[in-house]
């Protein structure tokens, strides 16, 4: 561990920061903040975890301490920051990958001790080969495979099912006889939308906005769809209808303006990618003009605002494929522990309040109320059915961790009406369903002020603004 101050004077040559041994290579360099767990994987697909204070500030030519005790024949793979809530992303030589929660690297009381042998990150086979490469990640992060005839392939990092850490994974990257992946780099989506926007110069699908009711601007609106015809009318090829009015009298626009100047925030529905990435493509473009004034078109991005008055947020509802090994009896009889439940028979259940579910079952339809002291009110993210379904059923019954990756749990919009998730448990594709109450847009607004976001599969939104009706031009 090396102080940046002791390598802040460049020179031609070059510094040297670290004496190696003969026979050892560098893997890796990270930045830390000083107090960070750091964590380290072999070839054989053993890990360790550790805090770096458990390696002191050295001086640059000094060749360190260990950090992993390595077998016969093992060699270090790479190392990363270990962030408690991210995933250990490693894929093998055969082209076979998983994820990892980062917590099963910590022992209960933190990370482990640096100078150990680890523990088993990866369950080495010969079908599975060894592992070829590690990277930290994300669920807004995506991955390149690299393999050493010269193929590339890229995915999102949910792409890549969730294993504990003795688990062989699944293919990840098909490859011919002979054939090795023999890198992995993590990539973002933010990074991938602003390269996007910089090259066209342009923002072709607008940031979904909710804000909070303005009767001034709803009458503005109201007037105008009377008043005028719509410039754009048409239906796309999901039945949806657009109409687009555009509002040319330079007084009304000065007052919407005006109006807007007083509003004290804007919720961002969909878009939070777009939305960054156009601040990082209007943060460049005013560094490289020497004449920026603040009013160029890059200091501005495509938008879409809706009153929150007028927004419905449909309910998201939950099909799982098994009891995870469970009869019915066994299910329900689990349920009762946190749950009031009450059997309603074959007429469809819908959720009357919040903390209260319909459960489609072996034919039969069930009210569940989540019981007193269950959830926490208090809390923006607890008091939502979404945690409360996850924690206590998802999670502690059906064994489901990982929303986004696990292949068992499928999500059913609203839009589609309850009677769709009775279809897909009677056909036998499912075997049970849970219909959940809509979030609420106060719910939504209390998440952001409280500096919080929407947990995965929580809203859904009808219907979707077509992208490129507008584009804006810089």
């Amino acid at each position: 561990r090396i102080r940046l101050s002791a390598i802040n004077t460049p020179r031609k040559a070059g510094i040297r920061c670290i004496t190696l041994e003969e026979g050892d290579e560098l893997i890796a360099v990270r930045q830390t903040d000083g107090e960070q767990a750091i964590l380290i994987v072999t070839h054989d697909g053993m890990a360790i975890s550790f805090l770096e204070t458990d390696v002191r500030c050295m001086g640059r030519d000094a060749a360190g301490v260990r950090g992993i005790h390595l077998r016969d024949g093992d060699y270090v793979i790479g190392a990363a920051r270990a962030k408690y809530d991210h995933y250990v992303l490693m894929v093998t030589e055969n082209g076979y990958g998983k994820r990892t929660p980062m917590d099963e690297y910590f022992r209960a009381d933190g990370p482990q001790k640096r100078g150990g042998y680890g523990l088993k990150g990866y369950n080495i086979t010969d079908k599975t080969g060894p592992v070829a490469g590690i990277k930290v990640v994300c669920d807004e992060d995506d991955i390149l495979l690299i393999n050493d005839a010269g193929v590339i392939i890229r995915m999102a990092s949910t792409d890549v099912n969730v294993y504990s850490r003795a688990a062989q994974g699944v293919k990840v990257m098909n490859l011919d006889d002979g054939v090795k992946v023999i890198g992995l780099a993590r990539t973002e989506k933010e990074e991938d939308r602003m390269i996007h926007v910089n090259i066209q110069s342009a923002n072709m699908e607008p940031v979904f906005f909710a804000y909070p009711d303005i009767k001034e601007i709803d009458d503005i609106v109201a007037a105008t769809v009377k008043n005028q015809p719509a410039e754009y009318d048409f239906t796309s090829a999901d039945d949806v209808r657009h109409q687009m009015w555009i509002i040319s009298d330079k007084a009304v626009i000065d007052r919407i303006t005006k109006i807007f100047e007083g509003v004290p925030a804007l919720y961002v529905a969909d878009g939070h990618h777009r939305t960054a990435a156009a601040a990082r493509v209007g943060q460049e473009r005013m560094k490289a003009n020497p004449h920026h004034t603040g009013e160029e078109e890059y200091n501005y991005f495509l938008a879409v605002l809706f009153p929150a008055n007028q927004l419905n947020i449909i309910d998201y509802n939950r099909v799982v494929k098994d009891l995870n090994g469970l009869t019915p009896a066994q299910f329900l009889d689990a349920l009762k522990k946190d749950f009031d439940v009450k059997e309603i028979g074959k007429e469809i259940y819908e959720p009357n309040k919040l903390h209260n579910f319909g459960m489609y079952l072996d034919g039969k339809w069930y009210s569940l109320t989540a019981k007193a002291g269950t959830y926490n009110d208090a809390d923006p993210i607890g008091v939502l059915d979404v945690t409360v379904l996850s924690n206590l059923v998802l999670d502690n019954i059906l064994g489901i961790k990982d929303l986004r990756t696990d292949k068992r749990i499928d999500f059913v919009g609203g839009i589609r009406g309850l009677g769709e998730l009775q279809r897909r448990v009677d056909s036998g594709e499912m075997k049970v369903a849970f219909a959940l109450y809509p979030v609420s847009m106060q719910q939504l607004i209390d998440i952001a002020d409280s500096g919080n976001i929407m947990p995965p599969k929580t809203t859904w939104f009808e219907p979707k603004l077509r992208s490129g009706i507008v584009i804006h031009e810089f």
